[in-house]
């Protein structure tokens, strides 16, 4: 599995997020976070604001 998928520990609970702000912030308001409840929790605050945000999976860089 590793020689197929090098980040397969990283699947799954233990995904680290980027949650950011899709207005013009200037890398204002960048969220990182690991718990499905805070994600969740920002993503209703945000709906109710009428504010928008991208959720990204972090990926970091791994050595062949």
């Amino acid at each position: 599995m590793k020689l197929y998928c090098p980040q397969h520990y990283i699947d799954g609970i233990t995904n680290a997020w980027i949650i950011k702000p899709t207005s013009n912030c200037s890398g204002h308001g960048i969220m990182l976070s690991r718990n499905l409840h805070t994600i969740k929790q920002k993503m209703t605050i945000a709906s109710v604001f009428k504010n928008s945000y991208i959720l990204q999976k972090y990926i970091s860089k791994t050595n062949p």
